[in-house]
């Protein structure tokens, strides 16, 4: 597994501030989210991607930003593509190596994917949304088997951004697994007294569609073995 950026290094910097104008559909989903179905926010963001290209093709934001809303809505292939396009206008692009790295992820391709990721945050190490890379790589490494991995990248996602509820998920099923259930427990009491972007309890029994339903179960039976009740 690659070194995690040490304390002090610029990789370690909390996260802060808004992303990018590349996410401004991500945005768009997740604040719909909450108030209409996964196939209704992609609806809505989706044409605003379509409207930064008309404006300007050569803009590799707005082909992360298709491509974030295509993995949204199960379609990781089209994403990946999407992917491809925006980094062969600009190879730096943060959230396009992590859309590439998540989307190769979803169907088993754990190699490349991690590749990906672990580009993304060596080439913009104070990108403030690598954390979303090691979401990804501690929900690869806990598909594996490599539990201890999960723990390992589950802990640096949530240091970079402790309000992302959904980072919670994998870590305490990781701990779980490996029978350290008082920390899986006491992740449990910290995760539900946060409240954004969404309440814990509200985003675990979530399931994107990108994930396997097999995957998902796995997570939940964990989160119950460390007495989590939806």
């Amino acid at each position: 597994m690659p070194a995690l950026p040490q304390p002090g290094h610029p990789g370690s910097r909390p996260s802060r501030g808004l992303p990018d104008s590349g996410l401004l559909c991500p945005i768009i989903v997740a604040l719909q989210f909450r108030t209409c179905s996964i196939a209704r926010a992609c609806g809505l963001a989706e044409p605003a991607a379509f409207k930064a290209l008309d404006t300007d093709g050569q803009d590799s934001g707005s082909y992360s930003s298709r491509g974030f809303v295509a993995k949204v809505g199960g379609d990781a292939q089209r994403g990946l593509a999407c992917a491809e396009q925006a980094l062969a206008l600009n190879p730096h692009k943060g959230d396009a190596l992590r859309l590439k790295g998540g989307c190769q992820i979803a169907p088993g391709q754990h190699e490349e994917g991690a590749q990906a990721l672990n580009c993304s945050t060596r080439i913009r190490p104070q990108d403030p949304q690598n954390w979303r890379a090691f979401e990804h790589l501690a929900s690869s490494a806990q598909i594996q088997g490599d539990y201890e991995g999960a723990v390992t990248y589950g802990n640096e996602a949530r240091r970079l951004n402790r309000n992302q509820t959904t980072s919670y998920l994998w870590l305490i099923s990781a701990l779980a697994r490996l029978g350290r259930l008082p920390e899986a427990q006491d992740l449990i009491a910290k995760a539900r007294l946060r409240k954004a972007p969404h309440p814990f309890n509200e985003c675990a029994p979530y399931r994107p569609l990108y994930l396997a339903e097999a995957h998902h179960d796995r997570v939940l039976e964990k989160m119950r073995m460390a007495g989590w009740r939806h």
